[in-house]
């Protein structure tokens, strides 16, 4: 039987995967272009718990 996943968790798990690559440059389809990992960090690490 397959774990089941909200889309809020999924995305919260995915950003967190993406913050662990540290990238130096993250874009968007909208928002600022982020240039700074650890914004990227610190966004996955105050998303609330789903």
């Amino acid at each position: 039987m397959a774990a089941v996943s909200s889309p809020r968790r999924r995305a919260r798990l995915t950003l967190a995967c993406v913050a662990a690559l540290r990238p130096r440059l993250a874009c968007f389809g909208h928002g600022p272009v982020l240039r700074d990992p650890g914004l990227l960090s610190d966004l996955a690490d105050r998303l609330p718990a789903p």
